[in-house]
C-alpha cells in the first residue's frame, strides 16, 4: 500500500518480522524509519530484527546507517 505514495514513510516499531520484510522488499529503504519496540522489547532486539530483515530483503549494508537513523535525520534537515 505504501509503494505508490513517495511522501509516506514506514516506522518499524511493534511490527511483525514478516511485515517488516515485506516493507523492506517493496519500498525504497530511504522511506523506512527505525522505531524501537520499547517498552515491549529491547532496542537491541528491534535493531537486530531490522538488520536481519534488511539483509534478507537484499538491502545493501551501506544503507543500514540510513535505516538506523539517517533517514530520520535527513527528514529533519540535519543531514
Amino acid at each position: 500500500m505504501l509503494a505508490p505514495y513517495p511522501n509516506l514513510y514506514f516506522e518499524t516499531s511493534v511490527v511483525r518480522a514478516y511485515d517488516l520484510y515485506a516493507v523492506l522488499d517493496t519500498i525504497d529503504p530511504s522511506r523506512v524509519l527505525y522505531g524501537s519496540d520499547l517498552p515491549y522489547a529491547s532496542s537491541a532486539n528491534s535493531l537486530h530484527e531490522l538488520a536481519v530483515m534488511a539483509n534478507i530483503a537484499g538491502i545493501d549494508v551501506a544503507r543500514f546507517a540510513d535505516l538506523f537513523g539517517g533517514n530520520l535525520l535527513r527528514l529533519l534537515g540535519r543531514r
